[in-house]
């Protein structure tokens, strides 16, 4: 983090982050007294991704930079002839405007992905899976306006449905139907409101529940007059 240029206070921090964490064992269901890590964080830390990014950003970095310097050429191997189906292969693509993303297909003969090519279990699951997970760390964070959570639970009902910039097709079951529990013949989803006020609401009972912890004690000295 240093050599990429990030200030001292940011590495400090994350400095102090992985080393602070602590674990405890499970022995016979009962958890036995905490010990230090010397590495790594606590397991599901929303920072993992993060930090994830930064060392493959560096390793990459090292690797290029040997390259160049003609530490090594790299291997090739011979796969017997082997090439990738076409027919069966996609692309996917995250962050990318429609107009580059069928230029990029049209020269290497693949199909754009299209949420119609599944049955509406497949879209079900990517939608469990993906797209009620993604915003999960923001809303874990911030009350998310109301707009943007019409605008997320538009795409995942426009997904479900299977409609493209092409076809719009008619949602058959009301929301409010389709985001309720199965045992209430609903499809399982989640509003995004929903998720949003319960990840909140988890820092407000961590707040009550451990107001000797030091981030508890600073937010009371902050905002508790």
């Amino acid at each position: 983090m240093v050599q990429m240029g990030i200030p001292d206070r940011w590495c400090g921090w994350i400095r102090g982050i992985l080393e602070s964490a602590r674990s405890s064992v499970l022995v016979n269901g009962s958890p036995t007294f905490k010990f230090q890590c010397s590495k790594g964080i606590r397991q599901g830390d929303p920072i993992s991704p993060f930090l994830f990014i930064l060392a493959m950003e560096a390793l990459s970095c090292i690797v290029e930079k040997a390259r160049n310097l003609g530490a090594f050429a790299g291997i090739k191997i011979n796969f017997a002839g082997l090439k990738i189906n076409l027919s069966k292969s996609n692309i996917f693509a995250i962050g990318v405007e429609n107009g580059d993303l069928d230029v990029t297909t049209s020269h290497i003969e693949l199909a754009r992905w299209k949420g119609s090519l599944l049955s509406i279990g497949g879209r079900l699951t990517l939608i469990n899976s993906v797209m009620e997970r993604l915003p999960g760390y923001s809303f874990s964070l911030y009350k998310a306006p109301v707009q943007v959570i019409n605008d997320l639970e538009s795409k995942i009902r426009n997904f479900l449905w299977g409609d493209d910039e092409e076809i719009k097709k008619l949602h058959w079951v009301a929301w409010d139907r389709v985001a309720s529990p199965r045992k209430l013949r609903g499809l399982g989803l989640s509003k995004l409101k929903l998720i949003n006020a319960s990840l909140l609401t988890k820092w407000g009972w961590r707040f009550l529940s451990g107001k000797d912890k030091l981030w508890a004690k600073v937010v009371e000295a902050i905002h508790v007059t």
